[in-house]
């Protein structure tokens, strides 16, 4: 990777994401680059107040974001306007290869990274993005995170899942979520989930029976797939393991114990899908893979690896 954008607000929910992104940068030699946003304040200053609140912003964010870039290093970015269009903004003319974003759950992400800005991050980005689920934190102990982070105690990602539906697009996510592994020698999980409806007839014998039969075909076919997968992958020297499961996926993906969950997700019909439930209850980070970049980009030399295996 060779630039990663953080969006911070000021908030220790967001700075909750600097680990990761300080992580990741420092196992790729990638740069970081601070960004923060000044929405329109006219709704929420009383007007008396709001010449001197936005002529003071520019500087008391900029003090702000040099004080992290002392402690972590990077570049800075401000902009006055739509937070979700400026980040995204950022992703394009920046080339950035990854955004890290902190969030706190059900509760969404944090300040002005709310509802609609995260939703149009995660459509619009022009490159993958990472959030990372936070509980409440004070500031203190967002600066201590970052502090061991600087000392090289940053958060690793051994444990790895990557769910796969057998689409071409499914599959984007494994460049990247090999690239992680090979940073931290974690172990791959490939996971299938086949949600079959239990249909319910007047004459049960033959239809269900029928039902049986297919429901055992897709199992077969989806397993052989998951070792197909899994094969490649070996011979690549990752570890790698695989789990097939029946029922709703997003439940059955939540329910695996891991570090890092890595999709892929697709422009507008991201949302609505299994991976927008994924990532509002994950506990763990969630890794989006879209768009352009350098996690995109290993997928190119996966392929390349295997056929030359």
């Amino acid at each position: 990777m060779r630039r990663i954008l953080v969006p911070l607000d000021g908030s220790p929910l967001a700075e909750a994401a600097l680990p990761h992104a300080l992580g990741l940068a420092s196992r790729s030699g990638a740069e970081l680059v601070l960004a923060s946003v000044r929405e329109d304040l006219a709704s929420a200053v009383p007007a008396h107040l709001l010449a001197e609140v936005e002529s003071s912003w520019p500087e008391l964010h900029r003090a702000y974001l040099s004080t992290l870039s002392e402690k972590v290093g990077g570049r800075l970015e401000m902009a006055m306007g739509q937070p979700a269009q400026e980040i995204v903004g950022w992703t394009e003319s920046l080339g950035a290869d990854l955004v890290v974003m902190g969030t706190h759950g059900r509760r969404g992400l944090s300040r002005w990274l709310v509802g609609s800005v995260a939703d149009k991050v995660m459509r619009h980005s022009h490159c993958p993005v990472l959030l990372v689920r936070s509980p409440e934190i004070s500031a203190a102990q967002a600066r201590e995170q970052v502090e061991l982070a600087v000392a090289g105690q940053w958060p690793r990602y051994p444990r790895i899942l990557v769910p796969l539906d057998g689409t071409a697009l499914s599959e984007q996510s494994l460049g990247g979520a090999c690239l992680l592994a090979r940073q931290d020698q974690s172990e791959l999980t490939l996971m299938r989930v086949l949600d079959f409806p239990n249909p319910t007839f007047a004459s049960t014998e033959i239809p269900s029976t029928w039902a049986d039969m297919v429901r055992a075909d897709l199992d077969e076919s989806h397993q052989r797939y998951l070792d197909e997968k899994a094969r490649e992958l070996e011979t690549q020297g990752y570890k790698v393991k695989t789990t097939y499961r029946h029922g709703s996926p997003a439940d059955r993906i939540l329910e695996q114990t891991q570090d890092l969950i890595v999709m892929a997700s697709q422009g507008g019909g991201f949302f609505g899908s299994v991976a927008e439930r994924v990532v509002h209850r994950a506990e763990c980070p969630v890794l989006l893979v879209r768009g352009r970049g350098a996690l995109l980009e290993a997928n190119s030399h996966l392929t390349d690896q295997a056929v030359s295996s």
